[in-house]
C-alpha cells in the first residue's frame, strides 16, 4: 500500500489502533467520571473485562495459561497486582478531578520516580545526560500546573495523580523480575484476575451495597445509566485493546522505534483530548507540555543508549527489542 511492504503496513496498523484505542479509552473514562463519579466502579469495570475476554483471546490463540508457584505467587504475583491495582484506581480518581491532557502530562514524570527510586532503592547508577534529561521533564510539569492552578487546579487530582506515577514507577520496576520466565499475556491475565478478586468487595463495601440496595443509581434515569454503563465497557474493552497491542508493537521493533511511539502515543491522547474536552488554556500551558514531552524523548533515548553500551561491552550485540518493563510505561 503506497510503496509500503506489508511489515510496514501492519506496524502502520497497528500504531493507528493503539493510538486510537488508548484515546478513546481515556476520553470516554472521563466522559463516564464527569457524571457517574465511582472511579471504584470503573476500576471494577475495566478488570473485569479483561479477565473475562483475556481467557478468549489466548484460546484464539492458541495460548496456554500456565500455572504458578507458591512462591511466585508471594514474591511476585502478589505485589505486582496490589501495585497494579492502587495504579489503575489512583489514575481513574485523577481523570475524575483534572483534565485528561494534565493527568497525562504529570504521568510524564514517571522516569524522575522511576531514575530516582532505582537510585535508592536498587543502588543503580545513571549517566549525566539521564540526570539533565529530568530537569525538562519536571520543569514542563511544574509549569502547567502552574497554569492550572490559575483555572482551579483541583490539589486532590494532582496527588491522585502523583500517587498513581509513583506507583507504575514501582511496577516498572518490580516486574523487572516478575517478568522473567512469564510472558506479558499470561501476566496480565493472571494479575487482573487477582486484582478483581481483591477489590471486589472493597468495591461492594464502598460503592456497590449503596447501588444494589440503596440510592446510589436513582439519579439516573434508565435510558441514561444504560449510556453510562456502555461507556464504561467501551473503556475497559479500549484499555485491554491498547495494553495488548502496544505489547504486540514492542515484539516487532526495536526499542527506539516503541520509545518515540509511546511518548508520540501520549501527545496525541493529550491532544486529542484538548479538542474533544475544549481545554486548551493558554500557550504557557502549551509550551509546559512541549517541555516536558521532549524531556521523555531525550530520557528514552539516551536512557536506550546506556542500555546498549552496557550490552554491547558484555556481548557485542545491540538489542533489538525493549526491556520488559518497558511495557508497565503505557
Amino acid at each position: 500500500m503506497f510503496g509500503m511492504t506489508k511489515q510496514e503496513t501492519r506496524l502502520g496498523m497497528l500504531v493507528v489502533a493503539w493510538y486510537i484505542a488508548s484515546t478513546m479509552q481515556n476520553i470516554w473514562s472521563k466522559r463516564v467520571l464527569k457524571v457517574f463519579p465511582h472511579p471504584m466502579s470503573l476500576t471494577l469495570a475495566q478488570f473485569a473485562t479483561i479477565s473475562l475476554m483475556m481467557p478468549l483471546l489466548m484460546q484464539v490463540w492458541n495460548k496456554r495459561q500456565r500455572t504458578y508457584t507458591r512462591k511466585q505467587y508471594l514474591t511476585g504475583l502478589l505485589p505486582l497486582t496490589f501495585l497494579k491495582l492502587f495504579s489503575s484506581l489512583s489514575s481513574f480518581m485523577t481523570l475524575m478531578k483534572v483534565p485528561v491532557s494534565y493527568a497525562h502530562t504529570v504521568k510524564a514524570t514517571m522516569p524522575f520516580f522511576t531514575v530516582s527510586l532505582s537510585r535508592l532503592v536498587l543502588g543503580e547508577s545513571f549517566g549525566w545526560g539521564i540526570y539533565i534529561s529530568l530537569v525538562p521533564i519536571v520543569g514542563g510539569v511544574l509549569l502547567t500546573t502552574a497554569t492550572q492552578m490559575g483555572v482551579g487546579l483541583d490539589m486532590g487530582g494532582l496527588a491522585a495523580a502523583i500517587m498513581a506515577t509513583l506507583f507504575s514507577s514501582i511496577q516498572s520496576i518490580f516486574s523487572k523480575k516478575v517478568m522473567k520466565g512469564i510472558d506479558h499475556l499470561n501476566l496480565l491475565l493472571r494479575t487482573t484476575t487477582m486484582c478483581m478478586a481483591i477489590f471486589l468487595p472493597i468495591w461492594y463495601w464502598h460503592e456497590g451495597h449503596d447501588m444494589m440496595f440503596g440510592d446510589g443509581l436513582l439519579e439516573y434515569g434508565t435510558v441514561e445509566f444504560s449510556g453510562i454503563l456502555l461507556e464504561m465497557l467501551g473503556a475497559s474493552f479500549c484499555n485491554c485493546a491498547q495494553t495488548i497491542i502496544a505489547f504486540t508493537f514492542l515484539s516487532l521493533v526495536q526499542a527506539v522505534t516503541y520509545s518515540v511511539a509511546n511518548v508520540t502515543k501520549r501527545v496525541v491522547v493529550i491532544a486529542s483530548s484538548m479538542v474533544y474536552f475544549g481545554t486548551m488554556g493558554s500557550w504557557k500551558n502549551l509550551v509546559g507540555i512541549g517541555i516536558s514531552m521532549s524531556g521523555v524523548a531525550m530520557y528514552n533515548k539516551l536512557k536506550l543508549d546506556e542500555r546498549s553500551k552496557r550490552l554491547r561491552k558484555k556481548t557485542g550485540i545491540l538489542p533489538t527489542t525493549a526491556p520488559a518493563s518497558m511495557g508497565n510505561r503505557l
